[in-house]
C-alpha cells in the first residue's frame, strides 16, 4: 500500500525489512510479518534508494521462503548490475525452496535477458 502511495520513508522501510512478529502455533512459533518484510523490501527498492540492493541482500537468507522470494523480486528493481550479481550469487549458493531460485531466474531474465539466458539455461 505504501509503495502505491509513493511513500519515500526509507527509515520506515528499513525498520520493516527487519520486523518479525512471532505468533504462538503448534510446534514452533510462526512469523506473521512476512508480508511486511516483502512489502518494505519492495518499498525500499521502489523509493530509488541507491543502497537498496545492498540492504536487501540479508533478506535472501531469511528463515521464511516467501520473504526470500520477495527479496529477489525487490532486488531486481534496484541497480541492474548490482542486482544481477547478487541474484546470480544466490542461485550459485542455492536454496532449499525451488520457488526462491525460480524467482531469481525470473528476475535475472527480466533485468539482463541477453546475459542471463545462457546462465539460466545452464540449470
Amino acid at each position: 500500500m505504501l509503495v502505491a502511495l509513493d511513500c519515500q520513508d526509507l527509515g520506515f522501510y528499513r525498520a520493516g525489512i527487519a520486523y518479525r512478529q512471532l505468533e504462538p502455533a503448534w510446534g514452533r512459533p510462526t512469523d506473521s510479518a512476512t508480508d511486511v518484510r516483502c512489502s518494505c523490501a519492495m518499498g525500499l527498492a521502489a523509493a530509488g534508494h541507491a543502497r537498496a540492493v545492498a540492504e536487501l541482500t540479508g533478506l535472501l537468507t531469511d528463515p521464511e521462503a516467501v520473504v526470500r522470494s520477495g527479496a529477489a523480486r525487490a532486488i531486481s528493481c534496484g541497480n541492474p548490475h548490482a542486482a544481477e550479481a547478487v541474484l546470480r550469487f544466490k542461485v550459485h549458493i542455492g536454496d532449499a525452496e525451488p520457488k526462491v531460485i525460480g524467482e531469481c531466474f525470473s528476475a535475472l531474465l527480466i533485468i539482463e535477458p541477453e546475459h542471463s539466458l545462457p546462465f539460466v539455461a545452464g540449470y
